[in-house]
């Protein structure tokens, strides 16, 4: 079976993207700190790593994020849940936005960080209000993102905080969670307008609610694909993504005629460090393995989409590696690796060996086929063995023992690993 064939091609990359936070990141957030307060709104690296390792000890307990440029970290969100509500004065488990930071350039990256906030919070914690501190500078910056929170289903009341502490003084601020706030994140936005032309026109969803709007069309194209499975299915990718796609990015190429959806491409994009570089991977939806065996979805359209997929990876400058995993070999997967290396992409092809022992014959005259080596090996390894009791090869080719050999082998591999 033929098990991975990435495809890349060297370009410069813009590698802006968000990773979680923990305490090995303290160092980095202080940087950023040094860079954005003033000497009395810092903190020491030795505090910022007290907190955080104090939230790694409880399950779903840190939701900090990083924004990272290349391997240099330009911004950050500390949020974590607490179980006292700061604003009410009460034992109350909500979301405590500690802190956001963004060094100067990529302000415009507020929005996409309040949402991989907003992402993790619709995961695991889904109802808890949001608190925060603000000075008063930046309670009018919050109250500029009202908009936005009201398109999360938030909305937001300020208040003094209590005097009586050291230090500058504060204002504590609320998001409190509407009743209709979880059903936002299901609510479908269309596809971008495909203009009026014949031609197959490609879009790209990054948005997990065009993604949504896709839901019939999936599982109608699905169908029609030759060797898929319920793994692929909208249903199945849905749920995957939103508890463990949050620090990827979605990528989904969908090839359209009209308004007629022809085929889809399952993808997301991860960021990983190879030799102090950040490069770019788009990679099937969840992790690829040979019982899914991820597909194009392209059901019977495979000679439109395969073309149309192929120029717009050739055409576009989102990936640094493709990595299309586990697919068998047919006319379509020879047709784009012919057309990967027609456009000069470097392909590295592997395959999946299952080792095994062929037996033939008796025990003895398997044993005559061997080296002197392999018999010397395995007669030193006989002579061990029979030091715990008697050694005997048996054959088993025949029901009901077969069966009770597989439970056997079955046994002993469970215990070896």
């Amino acid at each position: 079976m033929r098990s991975a064939r990435p495809v890349n091609r060297a370009r410069r990359s813009t590698c802006t993207r968000f990773e979680p936070l923990g305490s090995d990141d303290a160092e980095l957030i202080h940087a950023v700190q040094r860079r954005l307060f003033p000497p009395e709104l810092r903190e020491s690296v030795a505090e910022i790593r007290s907190i955080l390792t104090n939230t790694e000890k409880h399950l779903v307990c840190n939701l900090s994020c990083g924004l990272f440029d290349g391997r240099r970290m330009v911004g950050y969100m500390f949020a974590y849940i607490e179980n006292r509500s700061l604003y009410h004065d009460r034992d109350e488990e909500v979301v405590y936005i500690k802190e956001i930071g963004l060094l100067p350039g990529y302000q415009r990256f507020l929005r996409p960080m309040f949402f991989k906030l907003y992402e993790q919070w619709l995961a695991f914690c889904p109802g808890l209000p949001l608190e925060a501190h603000a000075l008063d500078d930046a309670v009018e910056k919050w109250r500029r993102l009202r908009r936005m929170f009201a398109f999360f289903g938030l909305t937001m009341d300020v208040v003094k905080e209590r005097a009586g502490g050291k230090g500058p003084s504060y204002n504590l601020l609320r998001l409190n969670v509407a009743d209709y706030t979880g059903a936002l994140y299901s609510r479908p936005m269309p596809l971008p307008d495909p203009g009026v032309t014949d031609e197959p026109v490609v879009t790209v969803v990054t948005d997990p609610r065009e993604w949504l709007s896709l839901k019939s069309d999936w599982d109608r194209l699905l169908h029609e694909t030759h060797d898929s499975n319920v793994m692929q299915s909208f249903e199945f990718l849905w749920l995957w993504w939103q508890h463990f796609g949050t620090w990827n990015d979605l990528y989904i190429v969908v090839v359209r005629r009209g308004e007629e959806v022809l085929g889809v491409v399952p993808l997301m994009r991860e960021y990983f460090t190879i030799y102090g570089k950040v490069v770019r991977k788009l990679m099937f939806l969840t992790a690829p393995m040979e019982m899914s065996r991820p597909k194009l979805i392209f059901g019977n359209n495979e000679d439109t989409c395969w073309p149309a997929f192929v120029d717009h990876l050739d055409g576009c400058r989102d990936w640094d590696i493709v990595d299309i995993d586990e697919q068998l070999p047919d006319g379509n997967t020879d047709y784009f690796y012919a057309r990967a290396r027609e456009k000069r992409w470097l392909i590295a092809d592997s395959e999946t060996i299952c080792p095994y022992i062929r037996l033939e014959g008796t025990w003895q005259e398997f044993r005559s086929r061997l080296s002197r080596k392999m018999r010397s090996n395995i007669n030193r390894t006989r002579r061990r063995l029979a030091e715990h009791g008697a050694v005997e090869v048996r054959l088993v080719d025949s029901w009901p023992a077969l069966d009770d050999g597989i439970d056997l082998h079955c046994d002993i591999e469970a215990r070896s690993w």
